[in-house]
């Protein structure tokens, strides 16, 4: 039980991801990515903000007829490769441990397409600035 504790707490532990740290011109996961869907379901959207530290927070809103359902996320994010890793430390207010992996498709400046390996669910993000907020429902219910 011990050895389990010391590893969520190393999994949790800041790191700067190391793509950061190297000067490139190429396009990075960093920032604030906005997407619809679990996929293509224009009633549920999400906001990702994936931090240059490695934090990670995530808003998402379900519409339901209408009807707003917003929750939220946080914890920590990691890219090796075209493997995003999430570990997810709060969930709605809650504190968990949850790892969520995915892999990486294509990544462009504006542009960010993934799957979502469980249950390999595509997604497509668009980056947006940080002052974006998540649509009402009533634009897309």
């Amino acid at each position: 039980m011990r050895a389990v504790k010391r590893f969520a707490v190393l999994l949790l532990a800041p790191a700067i991801p190391a793509f950061v740290l190297a000067a490139s011109a190429a396009p990075s996961v960093v920032g604030n990515w906005f997407g619809q869907g679990q996929p293509d379901d224009k009633t549920a959207m999400y906001l990702d903000h994936l931090l240059p530290n490695g934090d990670f927070h995530g808003e998402y809103r379900n519409c339901v007829k209408g009807k707003t359902v917003d929750t939220t996320q946080s914890g920590r994010w990691m890219l090796k490769g075209d493997r995003l890793t999430i570990i997810i430390g709060n969930d709605d207010g809650m504190p968990t441990l949850r790892t969520d992996l995915y892999t990486m498709l294509s990544l462009e400046d504006r542009l960010w397409k993934y799957r979502f390996d469980p249950t390999a669910f595509l997604y497509s993000a668009k980056r947006v600035d940080g002052g974006f907020k998540l649509p009402p429902c009533q634009l897309v219910s």
